[in-house]
């Protein structure tokens, strides 16, 4: 999965793991920025992926180009005309010839959920292997040391990415086990996009942003 948090990538992920196959997420920056580009296909080449998802080919298009994507099955939601894709809408009429009541049933606890790869700050990133055991027990762990979870329904704002165990694991498994209601928030705690998340008047002091996260922010 290219592209960053959004409903069509969560039902896709929900979908695969529904089944057994493992989702990759990545930072979309990945495969947005040039200079980036040597992650990408770096990940890729130890993946060694089937599908990839964009919600927009149009905007993916540089990266739907190199040449270890050329034999995958491409998906997207918009911009279809960019390279020869599948659209997200057809994947949702479903397909007889699968018995997707024998896939779910032979998904375990040991079963591959999810690849998470690390931000590769001091090396190439690290792919951490996620089961469905894992994601499990660290609901059962929240709801143990926060009861509260469990004693009214959640709302919930997160911009956080879903290529990191935070926000792709703990907060939207946190929704999905307790109950609630999730915003996906488009704004990030910058100084560029923090208005996004908290509009503030226009004479609000700026300063007040600023001492919201770490010195510097």
């Amino acid at each position: 999965i290219l592209s960053g948090n959004g409903l069509d990538h969560l039902l896709l992920s929900l979908a695969g793991q529904y089944v057994g196959i493992p989702i990759v997420p990545l930072a979309e920056q990945y495969a947005l920025l040039p200079q980036a580009k040597d992650r990408l296909i770096y990940i890729l080449n130890m993946v060694q992926p089937k599908l990839a998802f964009v919600d927009d080919a149009s905007q993916f298009a540089n990266a739907l180009a190199l040449p270890e994507l050329k034999d995958l099955e491409i998906v997207a939601v918009r911009g279809l005309g960019a390279k020869k894709t599948t659209a997200f809408a057809d994947l949702l009429k479903g397909d007889d010839r699968v018995d997707v009541d024998a896939a779910h049933e032979a998904v375990g606890p040991d079963t591959l959920a999810k690849i998470l790869f690390t931000s590769g700050s001091s090396a190439d990133p690290k792919g951490v292997l996620t089961t469905h055991r894992m994601l499990c027990v660290n609901q059962v762990q929240l709801s143990t040391a926060f009861p509260f979870l469990t004693e009214k329904p959640l709302r919930l704002t997160d911009w956080l990415p879903w290529n990191h165990v935070f926000g792709g694991s703990h907060n939207v498994n946190m929704t999905l086990a307790n109950g609630g209601s999730f915003t996906i928030d488009k704004g990030k705690p910058t100084a560029k996009y923090f208005q996004t998340s908290l509009p503030l008047p226009s004479d609000s002091p700026r300063h007040w942003v600023r001492c919201i996260g770490p010195p510097g922010m």
